[in-house]
């Protein structure tokens, strides 16, 4: 079949532990699941393939291998992580693929979230929020084949969108089953 929009975040491949890993988070391996995974979300999203594709590492490959139609830059203000050269990497791009149109800036702000989560590299809500409202519309079905614990399947529900989510852990798929179970409170 085919979906409206892909918004994911997949592994980064630099050595982060998941709940349910079948497969080390590193560079070799991720450059593997990318090329299986990447393709074929092109192929089935009518509006595009919007995702975070970790580092500069990451960023060259895919540049070298499967370049982006397009890049957003996600401003995350104060921001612990570090950059290469000793400061601080103050925001994350967005990769855009595929038939992906937008009427918006080429950047965002939203902060990290500050709460305490179970999965080791959690996106906020209004990341996912701000990209669903501005690549999709009301209805559409959004598609994130890495969900984690569900901050992509939320973020379409509030924006009244129907989402499908993959994800191995059952730890995160009970974690976004009660993420989606919360009411919206607007």
């Amino acid at each position: 079949g085919q979906v409206d929009l892909t918004v994911s975040d997949p592994p980064y491949g630099i050595g982060l532990e998941y709940d349910s890993a079948t497969h080390p988070d590193d560079q070799e391996n991720w450059a593997n699941l990318t090329r299986q995974w990447l393709p074929q979300a092109i192929q089935i999203s009518t509006k595009g393939v919007l995702f975070t594709p970790g580092g500069l590492e990451q960023e060259t490959w895919l540049h070298s291998n499967l370049p982006p139609k397009w890049r957003i830059c996600w401003y995350k203000k104060a921001q612990a992580q570090r950059s290469p050269i000793g400061g601080f990497r103050h925001f994350e791009l967005v990769f855009v693929y595929g038939n992906a149109k937008c009427q918006c800036p080429d950047y965002f702000e939203c902060s990290p979230d500050t709460m305490p989560s179970e999965h080791p590299c959690p996106k906020p809500l209004g990341y996912a929020e701000w990209l669903i409202k501005n690549f999709s519309k009301p209805g559409d079905l959004i598609l994130d084949p890495f969900m984690g614990t569900g901050t992509t399947l939320r973020a379409a529900k509030n924006l009244g969108r129907r989402a499908i989510g993959l994800e191995l852990s059952d730890k995160y798929i009970q974690i976004a089953i009660e993420k989606l179970q919360q009411e919206v409170l607007l």
